[in-house]
């Protein structure tokens, strides 16, 4: 998935890619906060193969995705609408809906778009979810803007990646990729302005609203959830109806560190909640 094509928005171009067969169930990738859509390429290619049509998304201010200088223009709820913006741009319909996967900050902006969108979306599959709703700190504030600074700022932030990478799997190249675009003007300070957005704790996801099926994996060595299993009982309590998956040994990032296991927990929902694939009109792939 590497042509990148462009869909305008208010703020300036979404860039995503799309592959698989045009009238094949549509499945959207969300990267987190501080990636870039290529996170999913092994997903993608999996689900491909599976039948599945797949469109990933780059974030505001990240890879092919323009800057957004408003502060207000970051956080779970544009990162929701730039999400279902794309789907309903590829074909999604209340009759044809589509299946929204995300990661960290990308898992939470696909929950709220189930919960904004419920026509729209059948499921959703939540890597490293966090509500990110809690009291801000200084420390933790004054942390964030030391470590996305100039000049180190990239380099930093492909350490503390690869950091969050519990399982004994090669990002090496994928945090070269992450400092290439932190290279990039504005990018920087993008990641920057989202990153003090999500420690502020005023995200709302609307998991409590989302009536769709949602797969929550969560990785038992994720550095940034407190106690994973907890946070996946929590997810348990809040929604209709949550799968929980805790992978042992995983760390924040379980589209590569659990690769097979993600493909397997997406595909079977997507065998479960979309209609086959030969009754799905092709979406515009432009």
């Amino acid at each position: 998935m590497t042509t990148t094509q462009h869909l305008q928005r208010p703020f300036g171009r979404l860039g995503y890619a799309v592959d698989g067969p045009a009238d094949g169930p549509l499945v959207l990738l969300v990267p987190g906060m501080g990636d870039l859509r290529r996170t999913w390429d092994a997903v993608a290619r999996d689900l491909v193969a599976h039948g599945c049509r797949v469109a990933a998304l780059d974030l505001r201010g990240h890879g092919e995705s323009d800057p957004d200088r408003d502060p207000a223009g970051h956080g779970v709820a544009p990162v929701a609408e730039d999400v279902l913006a794309l789907a309903r741009h590829l074909g999604a319909t209340p009759d044809h809906p589509v299946v929204l996967v995300g990661s960290s900050v990308g898992a939470g902006g696909v929950v709220r778009a189930a919960a904004d969108a419920p026509d729209l979306v059948a499921g959703v599959v939540a890597l490293a979810y966090a509500a990110n709703d809690g009291a801000p700190t200084r420390t933790v504030r004054l942390q964030v803007r030391t470590l996305l600074s100039r000049p180190w700022g990239p380099r930093a932030w492909a350490w503390f990646y690869r950091s969050l990478v519990k399982a004994p799997v090669d990002v090496a190249a994928h945090t070269a990729a992450l400092r290439a675009d932190l290279a990039r003007p504005g990018h920087l300070a993008q990641l920057r302005t989202l990153a003090l957005r999500l420690v502020e704790g005023r995200e709302d996801t609307r998991l409590a609203a989302v009536r769709a099926p949602v797969v929550a994996i969560l990785g038992d060595a994720d550095p940034e959830s407190k106690h994973p299993a907890a946070e996946l009982d929590r997810m348990v309590a809040t929604a209709p109806d949550v799968t929980p998956v805790l992978l042992p040994g995983v760390g924040h990032y379980p589209q590569h560190e659990a690769t097979a296991v993600v493909v397997e927990r997406i595909a079977a929902l997507v065998d479960r909640v979309l209609p086959a694939a030969s009754a799905r009109p092709a979406g515009p792939r432009a």
